[in-house]
């Protein structure tokens, strides 16, 4: 990540998101190297609701193609559920959205992070009630 306009291919991204969208390298308030992908973005969605961590995925066209579109729930890769339990025990946090994106050699990248993830069609519904729930205090 850099604050200056790189010189080579990037994402531009504002400082924050109601602020309009990523762009492929136009204006922005940070830049991020562009990683060569499918135009897909891998949504992961990571609970902690008490009991246990929690993850779903699923697939989406990516934002810099074009409007982002809903293609599938994926199975979690496990190497990425390791990853983030492990992100969201050692910061102590309720719940996390990441977004990855995979490379050519199938190497998966985080390219954005969301402490207030929108959580909606997960599947991880009751999980987010369950962990809202036990933060309330008695």
């Amino acid at each position: 990540m850099t604050f200056e306009k790189p010189e080579f291919e990037y994402v531009a991204k504002p400082y924050y998101i109601w602020d309009g969208d990523v762009e492929l390298n136009g204006e922005g308030g940070f830049y991020q190297e562009l990683i060569v992908t499918d135009p897909v973005d891998y949504k992961y969605y990571t609970i902690h609701d008490e009991a246990r961590v929690q993850t779903a995925a699923k697939c989406v066209t990516s934002k810099l193609y074009g409007p982002k579109r809903f293609l599938n729930q994926v199975r979690p890769r496990p190497m990425l559920t390791r990853r983030l339990r492990r992100l969201v025990n050692r910061l102590d946090l309720r719940g996390v959205g990441v977004d990855f994106v995979k490379d050519a050699e199938g190497r998966f990248w985080a390219v954005d992070i969301n402490l207030a993830a929108g959580y909606r069609n997960s599947g991880l519904e009751p999980a987010l009630c369950k962990s809202i729930r036990a933060s309330l205090p008695d």
